[in-house]
């Protein structure tokens, strides 16, 4: 995404068929859809299942308005196929949570088989959008009820923690007192 700096992601057309090229050549058979809709869309379904009883579930996914939910859990699974195929496919020295997911183990201390890691890897996934998607709505909360504060503590922060995070090592505030104004 970033590369290419479009919002798209490659989702495996078949998992079946990505996982079994797993580790020889890169998925050829995938298809691009907007990276941001699907994770919101899965969440909000996931949300709504969540809340329900577990045995209205089946039948509230039956429904024609939770297709585009339903659709949205297998295409985020089908991109954590794409994710693993590709990075199985080819030899890389990256250290990154893909990485540490291949190093990992099984309970009898073997290898995760491909289920394994690619059901790891879609839940790491989960993990990061829904921290990442909180984390930024509590912050957008806070700002907007600050008020009439957030003036006087964007000075407090510019004036106190600004300079120390850029000058290594220095105890010193650039001329405020290193008090949070109240």
């Amino acid at each position: 995404m970033l590369e290419a700096a479009k919002d798209s992601v490659a989702v495996a057309k078949s998992s079946e068929a990505a996982m079994d090229s797993y580790g020889k050549e890169a998925v050829q058979e995938y298809t691009e859809i907007p990276a941001i809709q699907l994770l919101n869309v899965r969440g909000e379904f996931s949300a709504t299942m969540g809340v329900l009883p577990p045995w209205a579930r089946p039948l509230v996914q039956i429904l024609p308005c939770f297709g585009a939910g339903r659709k949205a859990h297998e295409n985020l699974a089908g991109m954590a196929v794409v994710m693993v195929a590709k990075r199985l496919s080819t030899a890389m020295d990256r250290n990154d949570l893909l990485s540490k997911l291949q190093q990992g183990t099984n309970s009898e201390g073997k290898p995760m088989g491909k289920e394994e890691l690619t059901g790891e890897a879609v839940t790491q996934l989960v993990a990061g959008s829904d921290t990442t998607s909180k984390c930024v709505h509590y912050i957008s909360q806070l700002i907007w009820s600050l008020g009439d504060k957030l003036h006087t503590e964007q000075f407090f922060l510019c004036d106190n923690l600004l300079p120390r995070a850029l000058s290594p090592r220095s105890e010193k505030t650039s001329g405020g007192t290193g008090r949070f104004p109240g």
